[in-house]
């Protein structure tokens, strides 16, 4: 979208009409939308036709409105609403309210979804907890920045544990072999590999060359700066923890418990799901929270593979620090660690890793 976006904000300065026509699915649309609404504020009506079409009218001029309203950080803001619900509150943020054109501001209908009390005003948005909040089912396409975190950990554990599992059962020697293989891109730098999917992703890079040579699509795409390059990265970063934290578990499980399953009738299936799956339990803690941390601090994949649209909120710390804002910095830095213990002290809660030791 930061390319439309560009390309949309510019055209009014050619003096002529011009149409654009996106090739493909558009993908962050609320950001294309709030560059829409910013045109028309300064006078510049884009024309649709269709979901991917726009046309620039000929004369368009932009004109000032004399005064204009700059909104809040939605995403930012998602954060401190989230901790809101979590704690009971209220939290109140201001400059960002009920007129926000942003698609992050919608992170306050999944939170009353889960039923927590919600107050919009103009410019502000108050968020009071309720216990318990309730489990939900949700679209996450318009605010990408919430899902990331996710669905980084659910691809760890659902690519992880498989992998784990098979590892637990060959033999010693074959598993340290293996496990020492499994670690060998933990040797090389983030940076290294954020660059080395670059030029993998990006519009001359070896997937899109490839397909184009393939005949499956006319013109070269970008993969990179998107939602699933980051997800991506991320994962061949942090799937490696996720697999030696199962497998040291699933190693430790007495194999009596499994015959002893098996012996009573349990077939294969609900012996994993009866035996192996709780016992589990203390290796799937910690490498939920160890993938958890590391994402939430997670700046160089974020920044390189996703761009200026992208960031979490290590992200927002660098910035602040580096634009002198210290105030602000501090604050960031202290709502991270607050995500990260109540991230922690969920994975906690519905894991039960203490049950192992008959303690939970």
């Amino acid at each position: 979208s930061q390319f439309l976006t560009a390309l949309l904000l510019a055209l009014p300065l050619v003096g002529r009409a011009i149409a654009v026509e996106v090739a493909g699915e558009l993908v962050s649309k609320p950001y294309v939308e709030l560059t829409l609404d910013s045109m028309r504020r300064f006078g510049v009506v884009v024309e649709r036709a269709g979901a991917g079409t726009f046309r620039v009218p000929a004369g368009a001029r932009y004109r000032s409105p004399g005064t204009i309203h700059v909104e809040g950080d939605a995403s930012s803001a998602s954060y401190f609403l989230a901790a809101g619900a979590l704690g009971g509150g209220p939290v109140r943020v201001q400059g960002v309210g009920r007129a926000s054109v942003q698609g992050d501001v919608r992170f306050v209908e999944v939170l009353r979804a889960m039923g927590a009390a919600v107050a919009l005003g103009e410019d502000w948005i108050e968020v009071r907890g309720a216990r318990p909040l309730r489990p939900i089912d949700l679209d996450l396409n318009h605010i990408p920045d919430a899902a990331m975190t996710a669905a980084v950990l659910a691809l760890c554990f659902l690519l992880g544990y498989p992998v784990a599992f098979y590892l637990s059962r060959i033999p010693a020697r074959r598993r340290l072999l293996m496990l020492m293989v499994l670690m060998v891109p933990l040797m090389i730098s983030n940076v290294v590999r954020a660059y080395g999917w670059m030029a993998i992703l990006s519009r001359q890079g070896l997937v899109s060359t490839s397909l184009v040579k393939a005949g499956v699509i006319e013109r070269p795409m970008q993969f990179l700066y998107s939602f699933e390059a980051i997800t991506l990265g991320l994962l061949t970063i942090l799937l490696p923890f996720m697999i030696i934290s199962l497998t040291n578990s699933l190693t430790t499980i007495d194999k009596s418990y499994v015959e002893a399953s098996e012996s009573l009738g349990a077939g294969p299936w609900r012996t994993f799901f009866k035996v192996t799956l709780p016992l589990s339990a203390p290796g799937i803690a910690s490498g939920l929270m160890l993938v958890t941390f590391l994402t939430l601090s997670a700046y160089v994949a974020i920044a390189l593979l996703g761009g200026p649209r992208y960031k979490l909120l290590v992200s927002l710390v660098f910035d602040s620090v580096t634009t002198f804002r210290w105030p602000r910095a501090a604050a960031l830095s202290f709502a991270l660690l607050f995500i990260a213990l109540v991230i922690a002290a969920l994975i906690q809660i519905v894991v039960r890793p203490q049950r192992v030791q008959g303690k939970g």
